[in-house]
């Protein structure tokens, strides 16, 4: 894991940035509660695992520095999605999480 925010956005073709947008935007949508982390956020989310696990692969690509968690609490129905990385990881997905980045 790198302990710096750097996005690689030549990591995604064209084509697989605008696919992760509409996954970030899809995801957004199905979000039913937002918890901060003290290095990242926490979205309980309503949302097919394949899409899930589809923007998961194409944003770890081009943001290495994050780390990815799926967490069902007993007796849920829709999972927790768990972003975190290093310093700054909190203020990043609180900009690219809201404007669809």
């Amino acid at each position: 894991m790198t302990d710096a925010i750097v996005c690689n956005l030549e990591a995604l073709t064209p084509d697989e940035r605008k696919r992760a947008a509409l996954l970030r935007r899809a995801i957004g949508e199905a979000t039913l509660e937002r918890a901060e982390l003290p290095d990242g956020i926490a979205l309980r989310v309503r949302c097919e695992l394949p899409i899930l696990a589809e923007w998961i692969g194409l944003e770890r690509r081009c943001c290495p520095f994050l780390s990815f968690e799926l967490r069902w609490e007993r007796g849920e129905d829709a999972p927790w999605l768990e972003l975190r990385g290093p310093e700054g990881t909190k203020e990043f997905l609180a900009r690219e999480m809201t404007t669809g980045g």
